[in-house]
């Protein structure tokens, strides 16, 4: 790391300890682009019902799409202390974190061909992504509240059924069994697995091996962690569809090497601090 100052990095509270309380598909991109880069930071974990007080005090908009506060939150601090920036929306932070500290970049040397790859590739992953919204995601977020702190829980149910377009809670959005959703997450898993596999039949972005486990190869781009995101957070919600999930790719290991090579920047974490939403600042 070589800029002035330092990073604290806001993630989602849950009730898993450690490494494992990171949950969110949006947060663990960021938490990994940190891991990866290698940057310093203090992290906190903020309450569901605390995010939109945090968020207006600095400035950062709902987001737009579902019209609700939401994490990751980075401040860029000074050496002295002053605020540099504060910045919501994982691919904005991890543009700006790739600007701040250019060593090892996720999305490509700027101009360079491996950035035209990195954003390429990310462009392929719209089929996996479409199936995870429109079926993974009923999965996921049907067993999220179970995982949360129970403050958090009650303003997740609350938040996702009022958004619902029939008002329906998550306990409701899957079907009965869930296999209607699996049969469309399983056609984007396996669509997945032939970029990570590089069959010639898919938009592939480069040779890698069969045997290396990065969407290009041997070397992580941004793409990576918005797959690895979205394994670790049908993880979190349920080991039993988490496993479902890799047997997929049972007999090749495509998923599941590369969900292994991501771990440790899923994982790892910055020191934690308190943080005190109403003084804008760390807990005394």
């Amino acid at each position: 790391m070589t800029f002035d100052g330092h990073i604290h990095f806001f993630d989602i509270a849950s009730q898993g300890k450690g490494g494992l309380q990171t949950w969110s598909p949006n947060t663990i991109k960021v938490r990994m682009v940190l891991n990866y880069k290698g940057i310093k930071y203090t992290e906190s974990f903020l309450a569901y019902p605390d995010i939109r007080p945090f968020c207006a005090s600095f400035g950062i908009p709902d987001d737009i799409s579902s019209e609700r506060p939401t994490l990751p939150v980075i401040i860029h601090y000074d050496s002295h202390g002053n605020v540099v920036k504060a910045l919501g929306n994982s691919f904005d932070i991890a543009r700006y974190l790739d600007e701040l500290s250019p060593e090892r970049p996720v999305f490509g040397q700027p101009g360079g061909p491996y950035a035209a790859a990195a954003y390429a590739i990310q462009a392929a992953l719209a089929p996996f992504k479409d199936r995870v919204w429109s079926s993974g995601a009923k999965l996921a977020v049907s067993k999220i509240p179970a995982i949360l702190q129970p403050r958090c829980a009650a303003w997740f149910i609350e938040d996702r059924t009022r958004k619902h377009p029939r008002g329906l809670p998550p306990s409701e959005w899957p079907s009965k069994d869930g296999e209607v959703e699996w049969k469309i997450y399983e056609e984007g898993l396996s669509y997945l697995a032939t970029l990570l596999g590089g069959s010639t039949t898919a938009p592939r972005v480069g040779e890698a091996a069969r045997t290396q486990p990065f969407l290009l190869g041997d070397t992580p781009v941004y793409a990576d962690f918005i797959v690895a995101g979205i394994f670790t957070w049908t993880k979190r919600a349920s080991e039993d569809d988490f496993q479902r999930l890799l047997r997929v790719t049972k007999d090749t290991g495509e998923l599941e090497r590369h969900y292994q090579a991501c771990e440790p920047w899923i994982l790892a974490q910055g020191k934690v601090v308190e943080w005190d939403v109403e003084n804008k600042c760390i807990a005394a």
